[in-house]
């Protein structure tokens, strides 16, 4: 959906999309769903989601950047992986003498991850790219599964 579509929502437009995408949900969401919309103290707030661009700069003198500051990207299943990954290698820099050279090399590294996993993202969460069915769901599910058997239970990133 653009951005002028986006902003021009009301409540219900979203509550109708909402019960559109929810039809192959569970039970007790779509309850939950359907609560918030009878309620009268529920709010329900939309915004569209953007996507920001990766600063030039992950650190100055005093401060470094991670997780969302440093990759600002709308959900697609990477943010608190990424989030983690950036503070473990934050981590080994501090643990080392603190070098122009360190912490040049730390960005470098961490921002093309975070490139590569954002435009990943962005292309997951494409309409077109979207499961539309609850078969098509279980079926991701399984095979998400036997990957999950097949390598232990580990996933690189």
């Amino acid at each position: 959906m653009d951005e002028k579509t986006a902003k021009n929502m009301k409540d219900q437009d979203v509550y109708k999309l909402l019960l559109a995408k929810s039809k192959h949900w569970p039970a007790a969401l779509q309850q939950i769903l359907k609560t918030c919309q009878t309620t009268k103290n529920t709010v329900m707030y939309h915004q569209p989601v953007y996507n920001g661009n990766i600063p030039e700069n992950w650190y100055n003198d005093r401060l470094f950047l991670i997780g969302d500051a440093a990759h600002p990207y709308g959900p697609g299943g990477q943010g608190m992986s990424l989030a983690m990954l950036d503070a473990e290698a934050l981590c080994g820099l501090l643990t080392q003498e603190l070098t122009a050279e360190g912490k040049e090399n730390f960005q470098k590294t961490r921002m093309a991850i975070a490139k590569s996993k954002g435009e990943s993202s962005e292309e997951r969460n494409k309409p077109e790219n979207q499961i539309s069915s609850k078969w098509k769901l279980t079926l991701k599910g399984v095979l998400m599964r036997i990957y999950q058997l097949i390598n232990a239970g580990k996933i690189e990133l």
